[in-house]
């Protein structure tokens, strides 16, 4: 210690007269007490090392589980980092936390049961095990079996040079509640590395029958180090019978494959407390050790000398972990993510990082090695990469199912196969989340029988423009419906027209030769702000589904993204001939009725504009035009007019890529909807030369009616 500064000094702590006649508080700690700091060359941007009296003890919460080169105990003076504390309070406030440390340790104070009981500290512990700490503190209160005080579980570990020498660093992980007889116990080498199975037995006080649960209110320190110091903190927790006897077992019983190996076991202690645990709803402290048993051995008795390392319990990895890490809502809903690029893996990532999982993952691509621009996993170093080279499906199941610790299934293929096996699943997904930007698949989802609801991300112009498309409640509106009101409200609006229907929108870059080479431009930075500002809002309704369609856009505001949400009704849909379907915009309805109202003693009418899809057989009538200038209006008929309105679609197709034209007319009946002949005669006359089919719609006193303006493909 010859470059640190060792500076001690009495504390005068006024304990009372009472006290300081008897000389030391009922903890033993004296009215004035030697305390000291030691400053090591790193100081002050390291923080002076406190430290206590031997003969003190440690029994007290609040000391950290390590002592001084010299045996003194260190008190754990602080909350945050004692570093970080001493940067911003420096050497006084220091002081002050010591002195309060020792007053509240005098008084027994330093448990407040106003936030729970104080677990003993843990800090710096290299060996660890993980466990589902929720499901083992159950187990003394489980039936059958908590009254017997004990359970068989199974592990696995991993470990550095276990058994020789140096035992390095530890980890374990405990299963479920296994018998004896079954458990898996085993070890093989890999490089300086043994992995294998073991078993641990976890243990805790019962009580008689009529008696109450024992209850253990004394603290102490974790400061087991050999097997006779666990035996005798066994005695104190009243399990040391149960503890020795059921270890005695586990070596002369367990199955073992091969010859006698040493293999370690964990013990886990549960003890109840009078109060609970500070930051949990459980009362039940859990100390982890592990020993090295032999097996299979007919030696009934470890030597009191066998090393015990104690070890840090930390969370198991689990959705519950990571739902509880993340501070969200537990998610039931079950889904599937369709697309599993660039921004598909990494919506995934995100959710599974939630603990929101999907229960399948489609995609029909390999990884290819531009994908490493900006896809959410990453390539290995082996070889040539080829363990990068597999199916996209593939790879992101892989990294989800080693987040949440729970097999999900590939579905490597097709999209629509995919869809068509997952609706046979006794456990079908109520959500179906699609990343492809796929034109076909967005219009084929309608067509599938399903009741799951989609939801459509999508972005646009280099990640500038991010778009989430929420189906409503019967999928009324589809996300086919709904990418049709996003198009519509872009021709309407400039600069949101500007990242959709513009040259950035759709710029593409030629990778290799051939079909099926080409991908959007886009950072990787840009491309993730987007795809986690979605995984957030597909959680939120993976949690609760909106009650109506929604359009959610985020867009670049410089560094940042600007947000709006837009709530969108269900579509009016009219059955037409030859299988065909009207489907009309809420937005179109609306501007239909304002326009009849302008006119109430004359028919009118206008423009119909929107999409035509033949893969759903369907119109969709997204948005109206004006009727021109010279059209005529009368009680009994309307007359359209030519004035300006081929240039005005012309533009509208120009302006929008092509993504909006002319669907139709529409025009009002002062009376009922029914067609007239002159209706009839003017959709032959549209359906003899349009590309593509129309629709003639009529507005009455009495809802709308339709003729269908169509044609025969088989004619063209």
């Amino acid at each position: 210690m010859s470059d640190v500064t060792i500076v001690e000094f009495d504390v005068d702590l006024s304990l009372g007269h009472r006290w300081v006649a008897q000389g030391a508080s009922p903890f033993g700690v004296r009215p004035v007490e030697r305390v000291r700091l030691d400053f090591g060359p790193l100081y002050p941007t390291k923080a002076p090392g406190p430290s206590y009296r031997a003969d003190l003890g440690r029994g007290f919460p609040h000391v950290q589980p390590w002592l001084t080169a010299d045996g003194r105990p260190v008190p754990c003076l602080t909350e945050a980092p004692i570093d970080d504390f001493h940067a911003v309070y420096g050497i006084h406030g220091l002081i002050d936390q010591f002195v309060a440390w020792l007053k509240r340790a005098a008084s027994g104070a330093l448990i407040d049961p106003h936030q729970g009981w104080e677990v003993s500290r843990r800090d710096g512990y290299i060996d660890s095990v993980l466990v589902d700490v929720a499901a083992i503190r159950r187990l003394p209160d489980a039936q059958p079996g908590g009254q017997f005080g004990y359970a068989y579980l199974q592990t696995s570990f991993a470990a550095h040079r276990l058994g020789a020498g140096d035992p390095g660093s530890w980890l374990g992980e405990v299963g479920d509640v296994v018998k004896l007889d079954d458990a898996s116990l085993g070890g093989r080498v890999r490089g300086d590395v043994v992995y294998g199975e073991g078993v641990c037995l976890a243990v805790w006080a019962t009580s008689g029958e009529g008696e109450p649960v024992p209850v253990f209110a004394d603290y102490e320190p974790d400061d087991v180090e050999t097997y006779a110091d666990l035996m005798a903190k066994a005695e104190r927790l009243k399990v040391s019978r149960r503890l020795g006897m059921y270890l005695d077992i586990v070596t002369n019983n367990a199955p073992y494959g091969g010859n006698a190996a040493k293999l370690p076991v964990v013990v886990l202690m549960m003890v109840r407390r009078p109060l609970p645990l500070a930051g949990s709803e459980s009362d039940i402290e859990v100390f982890a050790y592990s020993l090295p048993l032999t097996f299979p051995s007919k030696r009934a008795k470890l030597d009191p000398r066998t090393r015990v390392d104690r070890l840090a319990v930390r969370d198991r990895l689990s959705r519950q972990l990571l739902r509880r890490v993340s501070g969200g809502p537990e998610i039931v809903t079950p889904w599937a993510l369709i697309g599993a690029g660039s921004l598909g893996s990494k919506i995934g990532i995100h959710l599974a990082r939630h603990g929101v999982t999907p229960i399948a993952v489609s995609d029909k691509s390999q990884l290819l090695p531009h994908n490493v621009a900006r896809h959410g996993l990453l390539p290995t170093t082996d070889g040539l990469g080829l363990e990068w080279r597999g199916p996209k499906s593939s790879a992101l199941v892989e990294a989800v199912a080693s987040i949440v610790r729970e097999p999900l299934r590939d579905l490597p293929g097709d999209a629509t196969e995919a869809l068509i096996l997952m609706e046979a699943w006794a456990d079908a997904p109520k959500v179906i989340v699609n990343t492809t930007a796929s034109l076909a698949l967005r219009a084929g989802a309608a067509q599938t029988p399903s009741s799951a609801r989609w939801i459509d991300a999508e972005l646009f112009d280099r990640a500038s423009l991010g778009t989430l498309r929420v189906e409503g409640p019967g999928r009324n509106p589809s996300i086919e419906e709904l990418a049709g009101v996003g198009y519509a409200a872009a021709a309407r609006d400039e600069s949101l027209a500007q990242h959709i229907f513009e040259g950035a929108g759709v710029s593409r870059l030629a990778l290799g030769e051939g079909c099926g080479s080409s991908t959007m431009i886009a950072d990787d930075a840009r491309l993730s702000v987007q795809a986690a500002v979605m995984a957030e809002a597909i959680g939120q309704h993976l949690a609760q589904m909106p009650t109506t369609g929604l359009i959610q856009t985020w867009r670049r505001d410089g560094g940042g993204l600007s947000h709006e949400t837009t709530p969108i009704s269900p579509f009016f849909r009219l059955a037409l001939a030859d299988g065909w379907t009207l489907s009309i915009a809420p937005t179109v309805s609306a501007a239909i009725d304002a326009e009849a109202g302008r006119w109430p003693k004359s028919e009118t009418g206008g423009v119909l504009v929107g999409r035509v899809s033949f893969i759903t057989r369907t119109i969709y009538a997204l948005d109206t035009m004006q009727a021109p200038s010279d059209s005529k209006r009368s009680p009994s008929f309307f007359e359209l007019g030519v004035v300006g309105l081929a240039g005005a679609i012309s533009d509208l197709t120009a302006r929008t890529g092509g993504a909006l034209y002319c669907v139709g007319t529409w025009h009002s009946h002062l009376g009922a909807a029914n067609p007239s002949q002159v209706d009839r005669a003017t959709a032959a006359k549209l359906a003899k030369d349009a590309p593509y089919p129309l629709a003639l719609l009529i507005r009455g006193t009495d809802g709308f009616q339709c003729i269908f303006a169509g044609y025969r493909e088989g004619d063209r």
